[in-house]
């Protein structure tokens, strides 16, 4: 009577586990096809290319710009200036 309680026991665990684990691959399967179909959203921007004379002529995204690039040459020195040297002996 006892064998055939775990067995029983385990048969459900088993079921269980296979149930659930075929349900969330179902519901993986169904929120990929959402997320991959473009007609069911809107983009809120629009991509497009542009010449170098086009964006010299916004002059807020030029200095943004190059507020970005003295940033990043200041981190740059700041890397080269923090380096330790040791003699060798």
């Amino acid at each position: 009577m006892n064998n055939k309680l775990k067995q029983y026991i385990k048969l459900t665990i088993l079921s269980l586990g296979a149930v659930l684990f075929i349900n969330s691959c179902q519901k993986d399967d169904e929120f990929q096809t959402t997320k991959n179909d473009p007609s069911t959203y809107q983009a809120r921007f629009k991509i497009s290319k542009i010449d170098r004379p086009k964006i010299e002529e916004n002059t807020s995204l030029v200095k943004n710009l190059l507020k970005i690039e003295d940033k990043q040459e200041k981190e740059k020195r700041h890397a080269i200036a923090s380096k330790d040297i040791y003699p060798v002996n």
